[in-house]
């Protein structure tokens, strides 16, 4: 490792997968319960925890379950400890029409605007694979300027996003290259959870983390802070990592670790990232890549619904 100090910022959350864990209801109720808990640490045992809520819909049904906690959400986004992102919900922008991802932004921040009175500019979309190369346009005409996501990605994980026309976001793939050193990653999710190394003893962690950051030398500006996600699919958040992180930085003061939500880590990048303009090839190969004719008949269905 260079003498340069990492600065690694932790962002915590859950990643809010509508219907893929349990029906659409339990995964409300889930995020609901979620939620709440992170706001209960964050004004109780853990100030210095921060969370983000990767979706405005979860958000929404979380204060519409429990309109009380809407003081506390309104002072914990003014303080910078709660952020939610420019997406209404989780959305694989290449295989949709172009009108539903547009209101899938549009509906967030009008939302965000009317309740809470701030304007969302940072989008999280994890675990959503195949991103059209539209998709920094579509973002920047609706006022995001930053998104940060996971599977497939640019060769710099951290860089600018190029629309063809000229439209641009600074965009954080969170997931490239962290697992090379670990065997046993299926423990921790997926990529974008890679901070929930956390949940195992702060020695074991003392083992992994310098390798990790080892791999991901030659992909990520050692000058750059790093992103470190730590949530998985519907997990709750992991509060117990604070006294962990501070131990941490007692002894390691060359790899600082802070809690952060996504658009304070954007918000400390340096100038001069590279640039790429393209799409991002759908990565699960399911019906979009092996069923051709009945995935067309499908889209065209759900532009009819639009």
């Amino acid at each position: 490792m260079s003498n340069t100090v990492r600065n690694i910022f932790v962002v915590p959350g859950s990643h809010f997968d509508l219907g893929w864990c349990a029906s659409p209801a339990e995964t409300y109720a889930y995020g609901d319960l979620i939620i709440k808990d992170a706001i209960d640490s964050i004004t109780g045992e853990f100030p210095e925890f921060k969370f983000t809520v990767e979706y405005a819909l979860f958000l929404k049904h979380f204060l519409d379950t429990f309109p009380h906690y809407k003081p506390k959400v309104r002072q914990l986004i003014h303080d910078g400890k709660l952020e939610v992102s420019a997406l209404w919900t989780g959305m694989m922008d290449q295989i949709m029409d172009g009108e539903a991802a547009i209101r899938n932004i549009v509906i967030a921040k009008r939302w965000a605007k009317k309740e809470l009175g701030i304007d969302l500019i940072t989008a999280q979309s994890s675990d959503c694979p195949g991103h059209t190369i539209q998709l920094p346009q579509i973002l920047a005409r609706c006022g995001v300027r930053y998104l940060a996501y996971s599977r497939y990605s640019a060769p710099i994980p951290l860089h600018r996003w190029l629309a063809p026309d000229g439209s641009a976001i600074t965009a954080a793939n969170h997931s490239v290259g962290l697992y090379r050193s670990l065997p046993d990653a299926s423990w921790a999710g997926s990529g974008y959870g890679w901070g929930l190394i956390f949940m195992r003893s702060l020695e074991e962690v003392e083992a992994m983390l310098p390798g990790h950051l080892k791999d991901i030398e030659s992909l990520w500006d050692k000058y750059q802070p790093v992103l470190m996600g730590a949530e998985s699919d519907m997990l709750p958040a992991y509060t117990d990592m604070v006294p962990k992180v501070k131990k941490w930085n007692e002894r390691h003061p060359d790899i600082r670790l802070q809690f952060s939500t996504i658009t304070q880590f954007f918000n400390h990048l340096k100038e001069g990232l590279p640039g790429y303009c393209g799409e991002a090839p759908y990565e699960f190969h399911t019906l979009g890549s092996c069923l051709t004719e009945t995935y067309t008949k499908s889209k065209d269905a759900h532009s009819m619904l639009t």
